[in-house]
Formats: structure tokens, sequence, C-alpha cells
């Protein structure tokens, strides 16, 4: 069992306003056609994953569209405020993605959109 807490105490949750209308200001992306794209990459590497780690997954509308084909997901996001809106409450982790709290291993780690562009220095 995963909390959705850990020992790296986030001091900021920087969607805390965002994180209740973030699905309606993102309705238009294609997030059935970004799975499809993670999906494939994942394919393309055919490296028999079974075990996934979305970072940066806020509030969890890609896992939606990929729980079928990926099916062990854990969902990371520095923002509480976006993992209360995933459903996998066991498997939701608040934490910053540049310290990764995990002692356990994943076959296959993604993070999409411009979940980079947040890490501010080298």
């Amino acid at each position: 069992m995963l909390p959705i807490e850990n020992e790296y105490k986030i001091q900021t949750d920087p969607y805390r306003i965002v994180a209740s209308i973030y699905d309606h200001i993102m309705q238009r992306l294609s997030y059935q056609e970004w799975a499809k794209y993670i999906s494939d990459i994942k394919t393309f590497y055919n490296n028999g994953a079974k075990k996934y780690l979305e970072i940066a997954c806020g509030t969890g509308k890609l896992k939606s569209n990929l729980e079928r084909i990926f099916e062990d997901i854990v969902m990371l996001d520095i923002s509480i405020s976006m993992l209360k809106h995933v459903d996998l409450v066991n498997k939701r982790i608040c934490a910053d993605m540049t310290r990764l709290p995990f002692k356990n291993e994943f076959d296959f780690i993604y993070s999409t959109f411009d979940s980079i562009n947040y890490i501010t220095d080298e």
C-alpha cells in the first residue's frame, strides 16, 4: 500500500486552486491519442513491462486511458490537490519528481505534456 504523502513533505501545492477545474481546462486535449502514443513507445521497446510509474500524473486522466493496457500503475504528482482526483487511492504518491521516494523498481516510467518545465534548476 502506498501513501498519498511521504517523508518528502511538499511545502507548496502549486495546483491547489486549479485542481478542481483542471479537467475542464484540459478538455480539448486528446488523452486517448496520448495514451496510444505512450502505449506505442512501450510496444516499441517491448520490455515486458509489468510495473509502471506515471510522473506528474495530475488528475489521472491519462491513466484512465491506459489502465486496460498498463495494469499496475503508480501515480506521482507534486500536488496533493491534483492527486485527490486520482481514483487509485492506494497507488498515488505526493512527491517531487526530482526526488523520487521509491525503493522498488519500475519497468516503464513516463511523464507527459509539459511536466519537465516545472524543474527550474539543473
